[in-house]
C-alpha cells in the first residue's frame, strides 16, 4: 500500500435535490411580509382543504413551483392567525401573459363560515408551530433553506401563544463546502487533517476504496464537534462493500479533533455548515 489520496469530497445528499422549490405562501406580521415555510395552514384540516379545492377555478395555472394553484395570505392581528386572501393566476390567451385574481370575497365567505373574523377567517382549525422567514438566505441545509431572520409561532385552535424571533448567523471555519475547499486549497485544509492510518489495518492491504459517513452531528458555539456519528464501507474491487468499524472509528476521532468548523447559528441551534450527511470517498493507491 504506497498512498492514500483524497479523491474528492462528495456533496450532501440534499432532500429533492432535483425538485422545483414551491412558492411560499405570505405572512403579515407588524406590516412586514414573511415567506411561510411550513405546512399551509389550510391543508391541516383535510375537510376544510377538499372542501376550498373543489371550490377554486379550474382554469387557474398550475405550476411546477405551486402544485396547488394557489398562494394563501396570512396575517397575525391581535395574537391571532388570520386567512386574507387566496391568490391565484390566470393565463391570458390575448395578451399571452399570466395574470392574478384573489379567489371572490363571496367565496371565501361560504368557504370559511364559522371562521369569519373583522375582514378575514381565523384558523380556529389550526394548532401547530408556524415558521417564517425573511432577510437573506444565509444557507441550504439538507432540511431547508435557512434565513438571516426566521420567526417560530406557536399556535393553538388560531391564536398565538407564543412567538420566538431568531437572528440567524454563520461563524466561519472548516467545511466540505465546494466553495471553501477552494478557498482553503493553498491552506493546511481538511485533504490534510483527515487523512487515518490505514497501515494499521492489514485487512486493507487489498482495498480499493472506502466510503466515509457523517451523520447526527452536533455541535457548540465554539465550532467544536461534540458527538458525531461515522460509519465506513470498504470497497475490495468485487463491486461489494463491508462496514470496517476501526476505521470508521478513526476517522471519527480525526474530524472530531478539527477545529473550528463552520457553524450556523440556526433559530437558538448551532448546527455544522455541510458536514450532515456527507461521504468522504478515499481511492487507495496500492
Amino acid at each position: 500500500m504506497k498512498k492514500t489520496l483524497f479523491c474528492i469530497f462528495a456533496v450532501m445528499f440534499v432532500l429533492s435535490s432535483f425538485a422545483t422549490p414551491q412558492e411560499s405562501n405570505i405572512i403579515f406580521i407588524d406590516g412586514k411580509a414573511w415567506s411561510l415555510f411550513t405546512t399551509e395552514p389550510i391543508s391541516e384540516d383535510s375537510a376544510l382543504y377538499s372542501k376550498m379545492m373543489a371550490s377554486l377555478p379550474k382554469d387557474r395555472t398550475i405550476l411546477t413551483s405551486n402544485w396547488n394553484g394557489y398562494i394563501s395570505f396570512w396575517s397575525i392581528k391581535k395574537d391571532c392567525l388570520l386567512l386574507d386572501s387566496i391568490q391565484m393566476r390566470f393565463y391570458d390567451k390575448e395578451k399571452k401573459q399570466l395574470r392574478t385574481e384573489c379567489l371572490d370575497k363571496s367565496k371565501m365567505r361560504k368557504l370559511f363560515k364559522g371562521y369569519t373574523k373583522n375582514k378575514g377567517a381565523m384558523a380556529k382549525w389550526f394548532t401547530g408551530t408556524l415558521r417564517m422567514a425573511r432577510g437573506e438566505r444565509i444557507r441550504e441545509v439538507y432540511l431547508g433553506s435557512v434565513y438571516e431572520y426566521e420567526i417560530l409561532l406557536t399556535v393553538e385552535k388560531g391564536r398565538v401563544t407564543k412567538r420566538n424571533d431568531y437572528q440567524n448567523k454563520v461563524f466561519d471555519g472548516y467545511s466540505f463546502d465546494h466553495n471553501d475547499l477552494l478557498k482553503n486549497q493553498d491552506k493546511d485544509d481538511l485533504r490534510t487533517l483527515l487523512i487515518p492510518h490505514l497501515e494499521k489495518y492489514p485487512e486493507l492491504l487489498h482495498a480499493k476504496h472506502i466510503k466515509f459517513s457523517i451523520k447526527n452531528v452536533t455541535m457548540d458555539a465554539s465550532g467544536h464537534i461534540t458527538n458525531c456519528s461515522v460509519t465506513a464501507k470498504v470497497d475490495y474491487g468485487d463491486n461489494s462493500e463491508k462496514e470496517h468499524q476501526g476505521i470508521a472509528e478513526e476517522m471519527k476521532q480525526n474530524i472530531m479533533a478539527v477545529h473550528p468548523w463552520k457553524i450556523v447559528y440556526w433559530n437558538g441551534q448551532y448546527v455544522a455548515y455541510a458536514l450532515e450527511n456527507y461521504i468522504i470517498p478515499y481511492k487507495i493507491d496500492n
